[in-house]
């Protein structure tokens, strides 16, 4: 797969840079999934929200996992670019699982900044949690 990229971009002036990335750790994941998705699903459920008043055709109580889909369609946008035009194509929803360390720390940052301002909730900062 690598080599049948590299042959789309003969011909063309191109500059490969290569760094070193941690993927996200597991002390941010489980920061992620039982610290900060678990206070703000429990701060909308007692708020009266269902899973239907965030995602249309839900129905039943909120999950973390419709919590984290509403996250990463807020907080996780990837823009795709045309290959040749580099005009924007499609906007599409990132993975959590492929960012790095630092990109998932700036997504928990975004988050916790959204809840506070719109849940008026106080999400505990993960460094003093865990060394993340």
């Amino acid at each position: 797969q690598f080599h049948n990229e590299l042959r789309k971009l003969e011909g063309h002036d191109v500059e490969i840079i290569i760094n070193s990335v941690r993927i996200r750790s597991s002390p941010q994941n489980r920061y992620y999934w039982g610290t900060l998705l678990y206070m703000i699903r429990e701060e909308l459920e007692s708020s009266g929200y269902q899973a239907g008043d965030l995602a249309a055709g839900r129905v039943g109580n909120l999950t973390r996992d419709l919590i984290h889909e509403v996250m990463k369609e807020l907080f996780a946008k990837q823009e795709l670019y045309h290959p040749e035009t580099g005009q924007v194509i499609a906007l599409t929803k990132r993975s959590t699982r492929d960012m790095s360390t630092k990109e998932f720390k700036s997504y928990i940052d975004n988050i916790r900044q959204w809840a506070a301002e719109n849940l008026s909730l106080d999400v505990p900062d993960p460094t003093h949690l865990y060394s993340i």
